[in-house]
């Protein structure tokens, strides 16, 4: 369990196990997994409300536990990873992005984000140097923006490294890759275990066993995996 002065967070790489289409339930049955860790109970068994940062709804907007109030997670996912966040007591957003060859990254800037983000964006001598400023500006909005629960409707125009209060963090996920995140305060961000999903036909079934640690084979960080071969296709 995160402490109150920390974010945790996972990455999943997915690699190419499981289907596109699936990739999408791949992430949520992994986020069940974890918040069933540190909650220590049956990821089968969380249950989830949704509350909107923007209008205050109870309706619609970020998920989170129903019976535990003080932990806020977020959920990315695009390609081939999914990146998980976590925080006790704090709000926390996390947001990773496949980094598209074909988006035209100056169009984007100059007609949705903040001066300063596009100033930084322009300022690429090359076209990929562009295009690395843009995601990255692009990962840290979004993973602000979901911390605050109002996703893309608190505004493009926000700049969250101007934020007061606000800690966005980028992460170093791979090549081919940008990801952010952020959280309502000055936190120490720990990347956590990385989550190696099984074979994806197992995730066809509905319910999900506790999960249990072993070590990973350079023995730097354990790995979650699964107790039988069942697995969780609930989302939040």
């Amino acid at each position: 369990m995160p402490s109150e002065a920390e974010v945790h967070a996972w990455v999943v790489r997915l690699g190419t196990a499981p289907a596109p289409g699936k990739r999408s339930l791949v992430g949520h049955v992994a986020l069940r997994l974890v918040l069933g860790e540190l909650t220590g109970s049956a990821p089968e068994r969380l249950r989830f409300e949704r509350r909107c940062g923007h209008c205050g709804d109870s309706g619609h907007g970020k998920p989170h536990l129903a019976d535990r109030p003080d932990l806020d997670f977020s959920l990315s996912h695009s390609g081939e990873l999914v990146l998980i966040a976590v925080a006790r007591g704090h709000r926390v957003g996390a947001d990773v992005e496949r980094v598209r060859l074909r988006t035209d990254v100056l169009a984007i800037a100059r007609g949705s984000l903040s001066e300063r983000e596009r100033r930084t964006i322009e300022a690429g001598r090359t076209d990929a140097a562009r295009r690395e400023a843009f995601f990255r500006c692009w990962t840290r909005k979004e993973a602000y923006l979901k911390g605050l629960g109002a996703g893309l409707a608190g505004g493009l125009e926000t700049d969250p490294d101007l934020a007061p209060g606000w800690q966005v963090c980028s992460l170093a996920v791979g090549s081919g890759y940008a990801a952010a995140v952020a959280a309502d305060r000055q936190l120490a961000l720990r990347q956590r275990t990385t989550l190696w999903p099984p074979n994806p036909k197992l995730f066809e079934i509905p319910t999900a066993p506790r999960p249990f640690r072993v070590r990973s084979p350079s023995g730097r960080a354990p790995l979650v995996t699964h107790a039988s071969s069942q697995s969780g296709s609930g989302s939040p």
